[in-house]
Formats: structure tokens, C-alpha cells, sequence
């Protein structure tokens, strides 16, 4: 996925009870010139369950909007 589509076209993952994108992001540092690798976040501390369930609902939209028959 491209991070230039909006957030509700990526593919989000769980991670901790927490929801982010799942393809990574250049972050620069502002003190220097690196960059780190990043998710963005979706929402934090939601919990497994509930974590789980919005990202499977997600994803399988997306999925469905883009053509993926599963």
C-alpha cells in the first residue's frame, strides 16, 4: 500500500490493543537527517477483542473495494 492513500484505504493491524497501519512510513528526525520506519497509529488501548474485531472488519472492506475475493 501507498502511504499517500488516506488511512481508511490502508490495512491496519493489531499490536498490543492497539490499532495501526500495516505498511510502514518514513519518519525524518529533526535533529538529524535519519529517518526511522513507523506505523501509524488508528487508536490506542481499545483492547484485543475490540482491537481485533475492528481491523478484521476493516480490512475485509478494504479488501472487498479493491477486488480481493476471499
Amino acid at each position: 500500500m501507498s502511504k499517500k492513500l488516506p488511512l481508511n484505504k490502508r490495512l491496519w493491524v493489531v499490536d498490543n490493543g492497539s490499532i495501526y497501519t500495516a505498511d510502514l512510513e518514513e519518519l525524518k528526525i529533526n535533529a538529524s537527517n535519519k529517518t526511522i520506519l513507523v506505523r501509524r497509529a488508528i487508536a490506542f488501548n481499545v483492547g484485543d477483542a475490540v482491537a481485533y474485531h475492528i481491523v478484521e472488519t476493516h480490512n475485509a472492506h478494504v479488501n472487498y473495494m479493491n477486488g480481493v475475493r476471499s
